[in-house]
């Protein structure tokens, strides 16, 4: 007898059932999946930023430091209908809102004029006044720019623009201080490239930190020494990768994340956190310059402060590029400015102007927002309370610039990659971070990120504003 089964065509056995089923759940997962880690980088980015993305930069523009012109943009294309060409910085402020962000597209918006292109980034969630910044196409007498807005929305046609006159940067007596060995570098390097006689200052040798060494050194008290000897030697030789002269780059020697003690102290010397070492003079005598041969010190706060009287004594600078105080949530930047004021009013010192930076801008360390190469333009700014500055400079790099900057970063070994990518472990797990921050671009500890772009950006201040203590307090913020 042979038995015959009718299997129905739209029957399947237990396993084609299986299948069928798993094949309607992985479309699902896949979005569950999207959705987790779409919503951890919302979380990640919220805790990063301590501002409210969806409210107006607040800003402030005098007209009596700016030019301001109000203008319609007509199908996202700018017409300037002034001479461009003698100004030196601009902004134009613009109502934007986002739209849902694809993970790793960044909203931003682009600019071309003629053959100058730019790209500015602006945050994920971000909706409300913006300020892009157009120096660049007004250097270069631009009267049309057109605007392609990616992942982002024009709110209105009603734009203003802000526009500033500079000085020649290539001319003057210009000195930068940096707290840290790399933060001139970071904030600054375009800048004094651009003027053969700047004289760069250096406060600490730089000897805290992270551990970065260790792989080498097992040693903590070891491993900080040899990290301050390779940041002090950073420190005064980058500089000449600038052309500078190496009699116009010095550090003072002071010890790293100890200038909140020696304010609070001033006649108290203070020791090395990590090294245990208490004399300053063992890393003046590293220095190339001659400078400080009949500068020793101690490390005191007056020490300090009388060390920078004596530095502009000598050198009666015009500019002195220096850490914004009220608007850089670092210590160390906060009371390297501090110090200077007070070395200032000592001396009664009232000409010549500040030109302040931000390399870790109190509301989010992610800002500059976006990618290498990108713009710098102003930090967020959501509250009621206006940043001070009588001007804002933009100081715009070429290709070329951007490279010998980034080659000067990568001359300094703590920005470098830690030493861990020597082991199989630390390799993959450098490549991990390599690549989150190729999509993200958030990581706040990547300096190329943040400051190989194409601007470096000052709020300028008159010495003489010190005096007036209303100002002041806006200047320094709190510690």
């Amino acid at each position: 007898m042979t038995c015959r089964i009718k299997v129905s065509q739209d029957s399947g056995s237990p396993c084609d059932m299986k299948n069928k089923n798993t094949c309607q759940i992985c479309p699902l997962m896949r979005w569950f999946s999207v959705c987790i880690v779409l919503l951890t980088f919302c979380a990640y980015i919220a805790t990063a930023q301590e501002y409210d993305e969806r409210a107006d930069y607040y800003y402030s523009f005098s007209p009596a430091d700016a030019t301001i012109i109000d203008l319609v943009i007509a199908g996202n294309r700018l017409e300037l209908n002034f001479p461009a060409d003698s100004f030196h910085t601009a902004f134009i402020g613009l109502d934007i809102k986002t739209r849902i962000p694809r993970l790793g597209d960044q909203p931003k918006i682009e600019l071309q004029g003629g053959n100058i292109r730019a790209v500015q980034y602006v945050e994920y969630r971000a909706k409300g006044l913006r300020y892009i910044n157009l120096s660049d196409f007004v250097q270069h007498n631009m009267q049309c720019i057109q605007l392609d807005l990616k992942q982002c929305r024009l709110r209105s046609d009603s734009a203003r623009i802000i526009l500033y006159k500079n000085p020649c940067i290539a001319s003057g007596k210009l000195l930068v201080l940096a707290p840290h060995p790399d933060d001139a570098e970071i904030a600054a390097y375009g800048l004094y490239s651009a003027n053969i006689d700047a004289f760069v200052v250096t406060i600490t040798v730089g000897d805290a930190g992270k551990k970065i060494y260790d792989e080498l050194y097992s040693n903590d008290t070891i491993h900080y020494r040899k990290k301050a000897d390779v940041r002090l030697w950073n420190s005064i030789t980058i500089p000449m990768l600038a052309g500078l002269d190496p009699q116009n780059s010095i550090n003072l020697g002071y010890f790293d994340a100890t200038l909140k003690d020696m304010h609070f102290a001033p006649l108290q010397p203070v020791k090395a956190r990590y090294t245990g070492v208490e004399d300053i003079n063992r890393y003046r005598e590293m220095n190339i310059s001659s400078f400080l041969d009949s500068l020793p010190g101690s490390p005191t706060w007056n020490s300090l402060v009388n060390d920078l009287k004596t530095i502009i004594e000598r050198k009666k600078p015009e500019v002195i590029v220096t850490p914004y105080p009220a608007i850089d949530i670092h210590p160390d930047h906060k009371l390297t400015t501090l110090a200077l004021i007070q070395a200032l009013k000592e001396l009664k010192y009232t000409s010549g102007e500040l030109w302040l930076y931000t390399n870790h801008f109190i509301h989010s360390e992610i800002y500059p927002h976006g990618k290498a190469g990108s713009l710098i333009s102003l930090p967020p700014n959501t509250g009621n309370k206006a940043i001070f500055f009588r001007r804002i400079y933009s100081h715009t790099l070429s290709d070329v610039e951007q490279s010998d900057k980034a080659l000067a970063l990568d001359a300094m070994n703590m920005l470098r990659p830690d030493t861990e990518w020597h082991t199989t472990k630390g390799g993959r797990r450098l490549y991990m971070k390599t690549r989150r921050e190729n999509r993200r671009n958030t990581e706040v500890d990547y300096y190329y990120r943040r400051a190989v772009r194409n601007n470096e950006l000052f709020f300028i201040v008159n010495i003489k504003d010190l005096y007036d203590d209303g100002i002041l307090i806006r200047i320094t913020g709190e510690l």
